[in-house]
């Protein structure tokens, strides 16, 4: 998974300096091209930065538990705990941003993201469900209402 987000990045990197060519802007096509193409890395790129810029840090901090100085061990022990509990949520996030696009996948997203929302609010939780789970059905079975 590394590696992919390893070129990833690369090609984001690439994109960024063709984007910043001044004679992009002469062909159109090729600069809606090249911009929708850095669009859509960005999230991608931004998540996995993160992740790296934290995994670093995890590092670092673990090379403090060395020290000589206790308080310096607990600050690096606090901030292990709070980079750990970090990781896997963007490991998560990284996953999710690399599954290939399926049109109806935003959809369900979207749903989910209500659902989320909603289950903070017992009573909505009961009407966005009954309204969901036929409309999802829909939506993976191929089917629209007409």
């Amino acid at each position: 998974m590394f590696g992919k987000l390893e070129e990833i990045e690369v090609k984001y990197d690439e994109l960024e300096q063709e984007l910043a060519q001044p004679d992009i802007f002469n062909d159109q096509e090729r600069y809606k091209k090249v911009s929708k193409a850095h669009s859509d890395l960005g999230a991608i790129v931004k998540v996995f930065r993160e992740y790296k810029k934290s995994s670093q840090e995890l590092e670092d901090n673990r090379e403090m538990l060395g020290d000589a100085d206790p308080d310096i061990q607990e600050m690096a022990k606090m901030e292990i705990d709070d980079i750990e509990s970090r990781l896997p949520g963007l490991e998560e996030q990284l996953k999710v941003l690399l599954l290939p696009k399926i049109p109806w996948m935003k959809r369900i997203l979207f749903l989910r993201f209500e659902l989320v929302q909603a289950a903070m609010r017992p009573r909505c939780l009961l009407q966005i469900c009954s309204v969901c789970i036929p409309v999802m059905r829909r939506i993976i079975s191929g089917k629209s209402r007409k």
